[in-house]
């Protein structure tokens, strides 16, 4: 019986109760019957690759959709980073000094000598 159920089947089983136990919890009844039938044949191919011996394949497959995941959250991470900095900088770069509006009167070395 080990052989049917290996990690990855437990661990998607495990993983498809949490998700019917939280819809339950958040009372979104339309999902149920979707993620209930999923659930299922996400089960079924672990246990199907458990049985051929490939409980390896399995675990690259359960782990897809954690690192697609874990991925997004790094490139929002990186994007927010960015958008951070460039809002720090912008409060440390001093703004240019404003240009006068009239030139002013600056005489000449030699005018200096007759006033």
């Amino acid at each position: 019986m080990e052989e049917y159920f290996c990690g990855p089947a437990i661990t998607t089983a495990a993983i498809f109760v949490a998700i019917l136990i939280l819809d339950l919890a958040r009372a979104q009844y339309e999902l149920l019957p979707g993620h209930s039938i999923a659930g299922a044949i996400c089960v079924l191919l672990m246990v199907v690759l458990c049985q051929k011996g490939a409980g390896f394949a399995g675990w690259v497959l359960l782990s897809v959709p954690f690192l697609l995941l874990l991925s997004g959250w790094i490139i929002i991470a990186v994007q927010r980073g960015v958008e951070i900095q460039k809002d720090i900088i912008a409060k440390i770069t001093p703004e240019p000094a404003p240009v006068p509006s009239t030139p002013r009167y600056c005489p000449l070395p030699d005018q200096l000598e007759r006033a």
